[in-house]
């Protein structure tokens, strides 16, 4: 009986814990989203720029290296809006 009160006291932690990350993690998100809503707008300034090639370079790789077809099951990358795929 002790083992089974042990075990569903961890489990409301994990729980606790899991719900105070999720938490943390949205006010994390919202100070993100409003510090890019503040943020000026540089597309020419020559980090910014810098920083998209930079981007372009890493996100060609992930694709290259996520739609390999010598591999024996190769991925397939789709982009929908059905509701039924998401």
């Amino acid at each position: 009986m002790v083992a089974v009160v042990i075990t569903v006291a961890a489990t409301a932690d994990a729980r606790r814990t899991e719900a105070e990350a999720i938490e943390r993690s949205r006010v994390v998100a919202a100070g993100v989203g409003a510090a890019y809503v503040a943020a000026k707008s540089t597309p020419h300034d020559a980090r910014v720029a810098a920083a998209y090639k930079r981007l372009q370079a890493e996100t060609d790789q992930l694709f290259h290296d996520a739609l390999r077809t010598d591999v024996l099951n190769p991925t397939r990358i789709v982009f929908t809006r059905c509701p039924r795929h998401m």
